[in-house]
Formats: structure tokens, sequence, C-alpha cells
């Protein structure tokens, strides 16, 4: 029995890593909202992580896992 995983769902996750360094916004001074940028772009990445780490789960999350 085989069983078919996504892989490019699994790219995803070395992408994430690579924004999670935020070396672009290092420098950025600026408030939105009364909030550091850095603050504010690590909330949103913090949602995304939480999304794609469901879609990992939904489409790469292995059956024979579940199975007793």
């Amino acid at each position: 029995m085989t069983h078919h995983h996504p892989r490019w769902v699994l790219l995803l996750i070395p992408i994430l890593v690579v924004m999670f360094g935020n070396f672009w916004l290092w420098d950025n001074d600026r408030l939105i909202f009364g909030l550091p940028v850095n603050l504010l772009y690590h909330v949103g990445f913090c949602v995304l992580v939480a999304a794609v780490m469901l879609v990992v789960v939904k489409r790469a999350w292995p059956c024979y896992l579940d199975k007793k």
C-alpha cells in the first residue's frame, strides 16, 4: 500500500525558517498602530506558521501513524 504525500507542502517549512530571521526589518523603527513593525511582523508570521502547519498536518501527515 502506497501513501501519497505532497512534498511541496514540506518545502514550505524551510521557507518559514528563512522568513523567521526577519533580517530585512532589523533597522526599521516605524510604528504601525502604535506597535513596532517587527512585533507586527512576528504576529503575522505566527498566524502564517499556524496556517502552514495546519496544511502540513492535513496534507502530509502519514496515515499509518493514526492507525492502531
